[in-house]
């Protein structure tokens, strides 16, 4: 599993490896006609998605269908269509309209976490690093130039930051600062 800063989760499995290897064979060939024809193919199926849309910024009426064509398009971009169809929003953070991340950003500091621990609790990784973690070493990708595809916070670090952050709730609702350090 994976979590995206703004709500989602996607679960990560050989179907969605297989997506993303196909994306990158694509892009590793400097086919951007048939990442786009992908990313194109897919996005049309997020009609319906209006979470999505308003998250990610992929509505029609925004800029996302631009970004899509082949002389635009990136592979943080083509993943973040592709896989999207994938996305399950989670309640507990998408109905806070980022309201928690306010309150992460402005707490954790005072419980002894780092800025970089707080800044990829809250807004993850771009999507690019996900995709060199598939791509290996063979070429390196370079964020987009789409800047909603950020965000991507892999299942290892999510669990890692969801114990933390299970410590820092407890020291709220029980006032026990302690309960909510951070061992160092």
């Amino acid at each position: 599993m994976a979590v995206l800063h703004h709500a989602f989760r996607c679960a990560v499995t050989p179907a969605l490896e297989r997506e993303i290897a196909n994306l990158l064979a694509a892009w590793e060939t400097g086919d951007r006609e048939r990442l786009s024809d992908m990313a194109l193919a897919r996005y049309t199926a997020l009609a319906e998605r209006k979470d999505i849309h308003a998250a990610f910024y992929l509505g029609p009426d925004g800029a996302a269908p631009s970004w899509l064509q082949p002389q635009f398009i990136s592979p943080g971009l083509a993943a973040l269509v592709v896989l999207a169809k994938g996305f399950v929003p989670l309640p507990t953070l998408s109905a806070s309209s980022d309201t928690n991340h306010y309150q992460l950003a402005t707490q954790l500091p005072a419980l002894g976490w780092a800025t970089d621990e707080i800044d990829c609790l809250i807004r993850g990784q771009p999507i690019e690093a996900m995709l060199q973690g598939s791509a290996g070493c063979a070429f390196r990708l370079k964020q987009g130039g789409f800047r909603h595809t950020g965000g991507w916070t892999p299942g290892r670090m999510a669990r890692t930051l969801c114990t933390s952050v299970g410590a820092w709730i407890l020291c709220q609702r029980f006032g026990d600062r302690q309960a909510g350090s951070k061992s160092v």
